[in-house]
């Protein structure tokens, strides 16, 4: 068969399949897309936030013992069916059956650390454009708690051109120090993620 009966043998499959092509594509397109928002630089901001963590102690079982887990107690259990070979079939190929499978199963005690609260410091910059430099907050740690990762957040508070809605967008600590109140800018946004900016452009 040539191509050209192929295609009228099979047009409507092949209609199908572009259509999903084109609709991933175009899905592909949105997702990685960007959009712009323009307008000035009402304020700007930080937040340092430092994570404290607090050992507890919790109970768990498994057919395994982690790293650092303490067992109190050990039962013969069931643990679910598997397939075993039981033979050969009339075509030689192997056949096989279910069968109950038991397990030694560990009860344990283990340490955990999880996040019970930050120390959190920010500021925002006031009508003149000034703001605190940013610092992170003195740790006081309590029993049975050490300090975790250091997390930064630095955002600009843009009052848009077209609609004077006032959107907040996340951006990085080097653009943070490069802009400031007043500022006309052009910022490139994802459209999956509207408050993380891409790129910022500051325009005369």
């Amino acid at each position: 068969m040539n191509i050209i009966g192929y295609v009228q043998k099979n047009w409507k499959t092949i209609a199908v399949v572009a259509a999903g092509i084109a609709g991933i594509v175009g899905l592909t397109g949105f997702v990685s897309g960007s959009v712009q928002i323009e307008g000035i630089i009402k304020n700007v901001s930080w937040t340092r936030r430092i994570n404290i963590h607090q050992k507890r102690t919790v109970k768990k079982s498994g057919w395994s013992v982690p790293a650092g887990g303490r067992v109190t107690d050990t039962r013969w259990e069931y643990k679910g069916q598997k397939k075993v070979p039981s033979g050969v079939d009339k075509d030689g190929n192997t056949a096989y059956k279910e069968i109950s499978e038991y397990a030694t199963k560990y009860y344990y005690e283990i340490d955990e650390w999880p996040i019970v609260r930050h120390v959190v410091t920010n500021a925002y910059s006031d009508a003149n454009g000034w703001i605190l430099e940013p610092y992170w907050g003195q740790v006081e740690l309590g029993e049975d708690e050490k300090e975790g990762s250091r997390e930064s957040e630095y955002e600009i508070h843009i009052t848009e051109r077209e609609t004077g809605a006032l959107k907040t967008v996340r951006v990085s600590e080097s653009v943070f120090r490069q802009v400031k109140s007043t500022d006309y800018v052009r910022v490139k946004v994802g459209r999956l993620m509207p408050n993380k900016a891409i790129e910022v452009d500051v325009l005369d």
